[in-house]
């Protein structure tokens, strides 16, 4: 036990238009009211304690702080706990000196553990949920139908009034692919969100923890209070940790209460969330926890297995095109690879493409006129990559690449100096439906320019230009594929200089 005026509290200051995005959400300093929190030394010396301890152990934090263990849990199972530490085992009991017992997710970090403290699973069985979950995605078979599956079982199965399956762009902005809600709920499926709706930091803790969840956006927020100079506690990993208070007010304006993000992954890719809303306040425990991490890997594991699957099947077709292609190849004319019925057209789509080995150029359809593609292989030359993609080259060329070209799709082909397959594609204006007006309005507080979110959810379009359509997994991988078995045909004894160019 420690003097009331001798421990520490570390809040957080307000947050700004400056300090936003480097708001320290994984240090908040505080944990949500469905739990509490503890933490010890391998003496078993309590070194921290959210104030709202007292509703598990009946006393007070500040006098909970500075104390032993078994002062709350019996000395006969402070070995049981202590070889469980041991084993670092993250869910544990922990039975009070009153008779009561509460649970514990433990996580470890250097010399203490910290706990949340919950109180017994009721919400749901966590195996006979995985056991339900399993069966429905194992019915899928196209990616489609997986992100429908997964939104109807994650409803089915916790109750949460809207399910929603959020996939990222490149640029971390996302869109809503598939939805379950209820009735009298709105849709959102189709609509987009700004990055700035999950900022780096938000990400990045996406990334270690993949399980978020906030019982109720109006309740008080539990402080944690230290033992002096302890530096403030990471509660990254925790089940509790408290939320910036710009999300807890944009759940607000959606009329959100209670929500739980559970994040996807793609070849080890943070690729989306499954975000769940309730118009209600909830409580969480720790059957919740398991099954929420178990969803994580098995969605994941499934939608990469159905697109492994999908683009498999669409990599076939160009690879068999692709290998009909070189074989006429093998007859010396490399103008087979305009063709409409065996070329590049027909491995991948494009509006253009276009062969360079060195000085010597082939190409068909809207393609950069010769000096521009010139510059453009030394530019690809200059880079690392042997096979280069992107939706938006004016913007990364930084010279007129032309009026009809955005896409560009490059291959090298090896061995040989100076020589690419280029496909291109034209500009195609993308009409977006964003989730409210995604520009974030500035307000003059106390504490300078203050950041709060839109209040305002209803469709605001917006035309973006200036990309292409986007490059396929499998047409990257047959463009990389075509450059390397052409590396040794015919194509490469072009007689030099000049070009070809084959009219549509």
């Amino acid at each position: 036990m420690v003097d009331n005026n001798k421990f520490e509290i570390h809040p957080q200051p307000p947050t700004t238009i400056e300090s936003c995005a480097q708001e320290q959400i994984h240090i908040p300093g505080s944990v949500q009211g469905f739990g509490s929190l503890i933490s010890f030394n391998y003496e078993f010396v309590v070194t921290r304690v959210s104030k709202n301890i007292e509703s598990i152990v009946g006393v007070e934090a500040s006098k909970v702080l500075g104390s032993r263990l078994d002062d709350f849990i019996h000395q006969k199972h402070l070995l049981r706990i202590k070889n469980a530490l041991k084993l670092r085992q993250q869910l544990l009991r922990f039975p009070l000196l009153d008779g009561s017992e509460v649970y514990a997710l433990v996580q470890y970090l250097g010399n203490e553990f910290y706990a949340d403290l919950l109180h017994e699973p009721k919400n749901l069985d966590p195996v006979l949920a995985t056991q339900k979950f399993v069966t429905a995605l194992a019915k899928t078979t196209t990616q489609k139908q997986c992100a429908q599956a997964i939104t109807d079982e994650i409803r089915s199965l916790t109750g949460f009034d809207r399910v929603k399956l959020y996939k990222f762009d490149s640029e971390w902005n996302g869109e809503v692919i598939a939805e379950s809600r209820r009735d009298d709920v709105p849709s959102y499926l189709g609509l987009h969100f700004p990055e700035s709706d999950i900022p780096v930091q938000a990400r990045e803790l996406y990334i270690r923890n993949r399980v978020r969840v906030i019982a109720d956006v109006d309740d008080a927020q539990s402080p944690i209070i230290q033992l002096p100079g302890l530096a403030p506690l990471d509660l990254s990993f925790s089940f509790i940790r408290s939320v910036s208070p710009i999300h807890l007010q944009y759940l607000r304006n959606m009329g959100v209460m209670a929500s739980l993000s559970i994040s996807i992954f793609q070849s080890n890719k943070f690729w989306g969330l499954i975000a769940c809303h309730h118009y209600s306040a909830r409580t969480f425990d720790t059957g919740d926890e398991s099954f929420f991490k178990t969803v994580s890997m098995l969605a994941s594991a499934r939608m990469s297995a159905v697109r492994t699957v999908e683009e498999g099947a669409e990599l076939k077709l160009s690879l068999d095109v692709l290998h009909n292609m070189v074989k006429h190849l093998e007859k010396g004319d490399p103008r087979l690879l305009l063709a409409d019925d065996i070329g590049l057209k027909k491995v991948v789509y494009s509006t253009g493409f276009a062969v360079v080995m060195d000085r010597r150029i082939i190409k068909r359809g809207l393609v950069p006129e010769e000096p521009i593609l010139q510059n453009l292989v030394e530019w690809l030359e200059r880079g690392a990559e042997t096979t280069f993609e992107c939706e938006d080259l004016p913007a990364r060329f930084g010279a007129t690449i032309g009026e009809h070209t955005c896409g560009l799709l490059a291959s090298k082909i090896a061995g040989q100096e100076r020589s690419w397959l280029m496909w291109f594609r034209v500009e195609s204006p993308e009409e977006v439906k964003w989730a409210g007006d995604p520009y974030q309005p500035k307000t003059s507080t106390e504490y300078g320019a203050r950041l709060y979110p839109r209040t305002s959810f209803a469709i605001w379009n917006e035309t973006q230009r200036g990309k292409s359509l986007p490059w396929q997994s499998h047409e990257i991988k047959t463009a990389t594929e075509l450059a390397n078995l052409l590396a040794g045909s015919k194509l490469v004894a072009l007689p030099a200089g000049g070009q070809e160019q084959l009219s549509e």
